[in-house]
């Protein structure tokens, strides 16, 4: 028997159209032969092995152990974004495990990856696993933005978010209409880079009208009615800046210049507020909060109401300006007398800042 030089995880596809993930080296390729007879015999009669969808080749064996029993506990949906290449496995998992055990896992793919055969994956799938991995496609964009990483894949590799997601899947398959499309849910993410962040906002859930909530806290698309909680953020603005209350409800121009504008909860259903309240997104947005403050310098916290001030906890206050108030809200039910007008957030943040934001809309 020959000496053991690398070891390969795979992913084949059964005649069930299941995916089987396994390990193999060198020596013993044959494991990867997926028509020989050794492989059949490993498989029952009505699950065996049809076609070679990718592997992966490493130097180390613990490595290759750690990667096949995590790819094993994934589900379809992200052994196919491995499989066409959309995710590389083993930046995730380094990235999960954050451990200096991973650093050196190659990015490159084993030489039995067969990229043909792996485009046709998606093609072979029925509607049903399409329609499962619909948000997680979205969503790997959002995972491979350049600032966010490791963070976002780090997130989406975590039991508590495949959860979430076959949740919120599940929903829309019972026929719950959920904002913000899924192409907007990390838009807060998209528009403020990490490294540009100066403020963070922070929200509840999105507005749940038709055709409201794009991505942002507090924000309405364009030719939106704005809603009573911006007004008033709009009051305190022209009150504290003597910016002129702007015609429109969109805060696009705030994320471009480094407002971070996040809900804790990023989806809702159609006219049902709170609908995705514990579903998930808390531990993710806690985490966003808890990765901003540890990996930034003087940046500027908003926590308007209760709800938000709850966060103050995940924030390090000896390298963050902290700033709260009662949430916008509150002074339409107070008659202006809720003190967040005259909290004066926008002039106290820049007064913080080496750089400025500009509040103009």
């Amino acid at each position: 028997m020959g000496i053991v030089k690398y070891f390969y995880v795979y992913i084949v596809q059964c005649s069930d159209n299941s995916y089987y993930t396994g390990m193999t080296n060198d020596v013993d390729r044959r494991v990867l032969e997926h028509n020989s007879e050794e492989n059949r015999g490993s498989y029952t009669a009505n699950k065996r092995p049809v076609e070679l969808l990718w592997s992966t080749q490493l130097t180390d064996f613990n490595q290759a152990e750690e990667l096949e029993k995590q790819i094993k506990g994934w589900s379809r949906k992200k052994k196919e974004a491995i499989i066409t290449g959309e995710w590389d496995a083993l930046k995730v998992l380094a990235a999960c495990n954050n451990a200096s055990s991973h650093r050196n896992l190659s990015p490159e793919p084993g030489p039995f990856r067969h990229t043909e055969r792996s485009r046709s994956v998606n093609e072979k799938s029925n509607e049903t696993d399409a329609t499962n991995s619909a948000s997680f496609d979205s969503a790997q964009d959002d995972c491979l933005l350049p600032s966010w990483q490791p963070f976002m894949p780090s997130q989406m590799a975590q039991p508590y978010y495949e959860n979430l997601q076959d949740y919120l899947e599940s929903r829309r398959k019972e026929g719950a209409i959920i904002y913000p499309p899924k192409d907007e849910i990390f838009k807060a993410f998209e528009l403020t880079p990490l490294d540009k962040i100066k403020v963070v906002i922070l929200g509840q859930d999105p507005y749940h009208g038709e055709g409201q909530a794009h991505g942002l806290c507090f924000s309405v698309r364009e030719g939106n009615k704005i809603p009573p909680s911006l007004r008033n953020i709009y009051k305190e603005l022209n009150a504290d800046q003597g910016i002129e209350i702007p015609t429109s409800g969109e805060l696009t121009k705030w994320a471009e210049n480094g407002v971070f504008l996040l809900n804790t909860i990023l989806t809702v259903e159609q006219k049902s507020p709170g609908a995705h309240k514990g579903k998930g997104w808390e531990t993710f947005t806690d985490e966003t909060i808890q990765y901003i403050s540890g990996h930034k310098e003087n940046v500027v916290f908003i926590l308007w109401g209760a709800f938000a001030h709850k966060k103050e906890s995940l924030i390090d206050e000896t390298k963050h300006l902290i700033l709260k108030a009662p949430h916008p809200a509150a002074e339409v039910y107070a008659g202006g007398k809720a003190c967040f007008f005259g909290s004066k957030p926008f002039s106290k943040a820049n007064a913080f800042l080496d750089e400025k934001v500009d509040w103009r809309l």
